[in-house]
């Protein structure tokens, strides 16, 4: 790498890191026009329950309709291993994009997995570990009539061992990674139990994934231990990325088609 090309990698990791929206969507706009690049998809369920009030789901006909829409768009659904062979070989395309889900719940097994099968969708899913089984204590699900579950540890084997699943580590329950945590133990007490379930997971998504939840101590520890790592700020990936910390588009019922306008 050039000493020039050092110093625009380091300006990107910089500013997607302590930007405020305004300047990281203009930086966005710059890869865009400038530089060959990927972006990835955050969900967290997609369900066939009520989702009134629910603002992390989306219903199965939604996401149907969101693959139709980038097959029919010429966007190619890649996995996270090829999206990280591409970051490695400086092939990446704008026309690729990655989905992942967040946090883990029962109907990824449910209702996600026979669905991705039947469309052959890729996708990653990075799960916390303390919660098996048990009701999701966020404050969005509180007043659903149909409360989100955590995946199970049987589930969550079973998913792993499909083609098309990936599984990463989301810290062990679901805490912000700030200095007054102890990072050390809810990043690699994750790694621990889901090595105990035989999975070998090679990418992280920080909980919450802002800018104020992760300090810097958390992203070097995850540094050593996986291959990339995942924020929630929203950009596109290039070859200049902060290979843990890179950003994704946090999909809603009602954002998804403002991304790709």
């Amino acid at each position: 790498m050039s000493s020039s090309e050092g110093m625009l990698k380091a300006i990107l990791a910089k500013y997607y890191y302590f930007a405020d929206q305004v300047r990281r969507e203009l930086l966005t706009s710059i890869v865009r026009h400038f530089f060959r690049y990927s972006q990835v998809l955050t969900y967290h369920r997609v369900t066939s329950h009520r989702l009134d009030g629910d603002p992390m789901s989306v219903s199965l006909n939604d996401f149907r309709n969101h693959i139709q829409y980038l097959r029919e768009g010429g966007y190619n659904i890649i996995s996270m291993d090829e999206l990280s062979n591409k970051l490695r070989t400086c092939s990446l395309s704008s026309r690729d994009v990655v989905i992942t889900f967040d946090d883990g719940y029962e109907d990824n097994y449910i209702e996600l997995l026979p669905l991705i099968q039947e469309l052959s969708v890729p996708v990653t899913l990075f799960t916390n570990t303390a919660y098996f089984n048990k009701i999701a204590f966020f404050e969005w699900n509180q007043n659903l009539d149909q409360k989100a579950r955590f995946i199970s540890q049987e589930s969550l084997q079973k998913i792993s061992s499909a083609s098309l699943v990936t599984i990463g580590g989301h810290a062990h329950s679901h805490k912000a990674l700030k200095k007054s945590i102890d990072n050390s133990y809810e990043v690699l007490e994750n790694l621990r139990l889901l090595k105990l379930l035989d999975i070998k997971p090679a990418y992280f998504a920080y909980p919450y994934g802002r800018k104020l939840d992760v300090c810097k101590s958390a992203i070097k520890l995850v540094s050593k231990h996986y291959r990339l790592a995942f924020s929630n700020m929203p950009g596109v990936i290039c070859r200049f990325s902060n290979m843990y910390f890179l950003p994704r588009y946090n999909i809603t019922n009602s954002n998804f088609y403002k991304i790709f306008k």
